[in-house]
This record gives structure tokens, C-alpha cells and sequence, in this order.
């Protein structure tokens, strides 16, 4: 799986602020009582965050690279009945 890496300085307070929000948002979950959320070390809760927006971005990419190769084998009718459809 091929993912795109940037370098980006992040400050201990930045992630320390982002851990924050993100046990905030677990403890919404259902079922959060029952596993300790808080016990989770904010670096893990982090890695865990890429990592699924990574495998989301690939999802991405494949179901777009998909339509292309079924509108490219589309005949015209088709790829104007769709276009009108995605601009609704």
C-alpha cells in the first residue's frame, strides 16, 4: 500500500492538544465505558488515526481509478446520464 508521506514539525503541546480532542471524541463512542479509553497512550490513539485515514485515502484512490476504467469503457449515453447525475 503506497501512502504519501509528508514531514511536518509538530510541537509536543500540538499532539498533546490533539490527543486531547481525540479521547474527547472516544469517550462519544457507544461502548467507550467499557474499554478504558483513557488508559490508550495518545501517541497509539495517533498512529492508529493515520493509519485509517491512510487506508481510507487508498480506498479513495481505488474506487476512483474503478470508475475511470468504467467510464472509459462507458459508451457516450451512459457518461452524459452520469454527469448529469454527479452535478444534481
Amino acid at each position: 500500500m503506497s501512502s504519501i508521506r509528508t514531514t511536518t514539525n509538530i510541537t509536543n503541546d500540538e499532539l498533546n492538544g490533539l490527543a486531547s480532542k481525540l479521547l474527547a471524541l472516544a469517550e462519544l463512542l457507544p461502548n467507550s465505558s467499557d474499554t478504558s479509553v483513557t488508559q490508550v497512550p495518545a501517541l497509539d490513539i495517533l498512529k492508529e488515526t493515520c493509519s485509517y485515514i491512510n487506508r481510507l485515502q487508498t480506498e479513495v484512490k481505488d474506487l476512483s481509478d474503478k470508475l475511470s476504467q468504467l467510464l472509459d469503457s462507458a459508451d457516450n449515453n451512459l457518461i452524459e446520464v452520469l454527469k448529469d447525475f454527479l452535478q444534481q
